[in-house]
């Protein structure tokens, strides 16, 4: 996730409705995800290598969107999703989406690709609970989690029916995870760019 410390409210559950009127009364700037009925505040503190492959993966992909002309839209730590059936509302690192985006909407609800960077106080609900609810959006096409210490991806791709099918990329291994429905690709050396001694042999 792009916050690494989470602070949990009480008084759960909470519904979305609920946490609609309630983000009108929170203070400019500040972000909360709901899940599971609870309300959590992202906290402001991200690593330098957090923020350099958030940016190297939103750079790479809106790169290969432009250079064909693509109505998708690429939005890094600034696209709230909200998934209805869920309850939840969630700040992914990288959004994709290829439906227009209202400038004064408040949430993306149609993501085709989502993108999380994995920190040690965020892995555990980035890989399961928002695995979970992720899955359950139509739309979704990717589901990509990132390593930041050791150069590794791990994404989900929807496959025919309800199946999905999971990619391992790592140095020595597969290096490139491919979504064929909007023919995005992603790389190992284009995720972990400036950040070579992940990547370099030993």
């Amino acid at each position: 996730m792009n916050r690494p410390t989470m602070r949990m409210r009480s008084d759960p559950p909470w519904t979305l409705a609920e946490f609609h009127e309630l983000l009108q009364e929170m203070p400019e700037g500040e972000r909360w995800e709901l899940m599971g009925g609870r309300i959590y505040k992202m906290m402001v503190g991200g690593t330098i290598g957090h923020g350099r492959i958030v940016g190297n993966v939103g750079f790479a992909l809106s790169r290969q969107l432009r250079e064909r002309g693509s109505p998708c839209s690429v939005f890094q730590e600034a696209a709230r999703v909200e998934i209805e059936a869920a309850e939840a509302s969630f700040f992914p690192d990288v959004v994709v989406t290829c439906q227009d985006v209202d400038p004064a909407a408040r949430a993306v609800r149609n993501p085709v690709v989502l993108v999380e960077v994995l920190s040690r106080t965020t892995r555990d609900k980035d890989e399961t609970v928002k695995l979970a609810v992720y899955r359950t959006i139509p739309s979704l096409r990717a589901y990509i989690m990132v390593e930041q210490g050791v150069p590794g991806i791990r994404a989900v791709l929807r496959a025919e029916g309800d199946r999905w099918d999971w990619v391992h990329l790592e140095v020595g291994g597969l290096t490139s995870v491919h979504v064929p429905e909007i023919d995005l690709t992603l790389t190992l050396a284009e995720t972990y760019a400036g950040l070579l001694e992940l990547v370099a042999p030993s």
